[in-house]
């Protein structure tokens, strides 16, 4: 009756062993972020010198996968001319930036996702609520 019982236990042990190893060797490049709680706004910085706004909703073998994405994109206003009768003063032109949902393109439609390698990101950080991105990403929504 020992003996069936330690072998039990040696059968057991074993199997937590074996969890273990598959968990740390398959498993521990894996973090997924909760799906309940309300994921924060991030900005992801690459070394394109892009910047792409998202949630945030994994990290997984080398890459980051970023939902709900924006990216910002950059225009010139037209500068305004003053003249007289003499001469004209044409001001400096204006450097605007407007957010833009990825995935929205009449001719490329996406998920508006995206899986990005964690090689070419630099670096990400939390957006706060007084940032003049978060605000337009609110009234996006």
């Amino acid at each position: 009756m020992r003996r069936k019982t330690f072998f039990k236990i040696i059968i057991l042990l074993l199997l937590i062993a074996i969890g273990a190893a598959v968990y740390l060797f398959v498993l521990k490049d894996r973090i997924v972020i909760s799906t309940n709680i309300k994921k924060p706004w991030q900005a992801v910085y690459l070394n394109s010198n892009q910047i792409y706004f998202g949630h945030i909703s994994e990290i997984e073998g080398g890459t980051i996968h970023l939902t709900d994405v924006y990216t910002l994109q950059s225009f010139q206003e037209p500068s305004e001319v003053s003249a007289s009768e003499s001469f004209a003063l044409r001001g400096e032109p204006k450097q605007t930036y407007k957010l833009v949902k990825k995935g929205t393109d009449k001719i490329i439609t996406t998920d508006n996702a995206m899986t990005i390698n964690l090689n070419s990101v630099v670096y990400w950080e939390k957006l706060t609520a007084s940032s003049e991105v978060m605000k337009l990403l609110e009234s996006a929504k």
